[in-house]
């Protein structure tokens, strides 16, 4: 399937990687406003095509799949476009920051027969896919509860004030990272939020949250708690538990790791998988369910993407 990446900022990089380890994945063609911009990014990851505008790109009529990788105020319109097109679309989280619009996109890939899908790696990471069996299969006992944290020191970067982060509506520290311990404790708990309790932090002169706490119980009776700090860089930037009647589970990175630890009865037992992209996973899934007829994913379409928003939106 020919993919597109439109918007070729930092994320783009490892998304074009992604998209050349994925079977049945060819990058045909990027996308930026600046066509030199993109001959560059075209020649580096050995895309076929470069445009320098996105329509043109989406007047192409070679491109099946786009990958939006624009800041996340530009993710509405950008989504509609390719949409409009009658292209199939992965967008970045966070895809949009309202319901309302989540939910127009939706019924809009619907009307044009377009597949649509949030990019939240980590369900489709293999180490999560092996870990999510293992759990269903009883490995540590019926699942009670889920730990999970992902944290950085923002100005431990080059942050410039007018970077898309610190927007006070599409910024901040629960649409940046606060959505990866979500999508984390959602995909294990797999039932819905019955109850959230949740808190932000903010720091004087900034719009945006600088972190999010929440603690969250299931309709099938599983409690997570849920962590996202700009403030520190904890081990590995973070780390899932999922813990059960027998034993637990720990995942370091569990965005992006290769190895997690099972405790069961005062043993210790490694699991670890081979990966080439961490975001090849969620690529291969989604042309599975296009080459399926699927207009959205079983494991993250609507309604997963739905609660990871409300949660993180409060």
């Amino acid at each position: 399937m020919n993919v597109a990446i439109i918007g070729l900022g930092t994320i783009a990089k490892r998304v074009a990687q992604g998209v050349n380890f994925a079977s049945q994945a060819t990058l045909y063609a990027v996308g930026a406003r600046d066509i030199k911009r993109a001959q560059q990014f075209k020649e580096h990851y050995g895309a076929q095509v470069a445009y320098g505008c996105y329509e043109q790109l989406l007047e192409d009529p070679q491109v099946e799949l786009v990958y939006v990788c624009v800041p996340n105020q530009l993710h509405h319109d950008v989504i509609k476009q390719c949409l409009e097109a009658k292209k199939h679309v992965i967008c970045e989280k966070i895809m949009v920051t309202e319901i309302a619009e989540l939910e127009a996109l939706f019924s809009l890939a619907k009307q044009n027969q377009c597949f649509l899908m949030e990019a939240h790696k980590t369900v489709f990471t293999p180490l999560n896919q092996k870990i999510f069996q293992l759990v269903q299969d009883g490995i540590i006992g019926v699942l009670r509860q889920i730990r999970a944290e992902y944290s950085y020191r923002l100005f431990d970067d080059d942050i410039q004030p007018d970077h898309w982060s610190l927007d006070p509506i599409y910024g901040g520290c629960a649409f940046d990272i606060g959505v990866y311990p979500t999508c984390f404790a959602n995909y294990y708990a797999n039932s819905m939020i019955q109850h959230a309790q949740t808190s932000k932090t903010h720091m004087p002169n900034y719009g945006c949250d600088f972190g999010l706490q929440a603690l969250v119980t299931y309709e099938n009776g599983i409690q997570a708690s849920i962590s996202s700090s700009w403030l520190y860089t904890p081990e590995a930037k973070g780390t899932g538990y999922l813990i059960g009647d027998f034993g637990y589970i720990c995942i370091p990175a569990f965005w992006k790791g290769t190895k997690a630890y099972v405790y069961t009865n005062g043993h210790k037992q490694v699991i670890e998988v081979d990966m080439n992209s961490d975001f090849t996973g969620e690529i291969e899934h989604a042309i599975a369910c296009i080459s399926n007829n699927l207009l959205e994913s079983p494991l993250m379409g609507y309604t997963q993407s739905k609660a990871i928003l409300e949660l993180v939106k409060r």
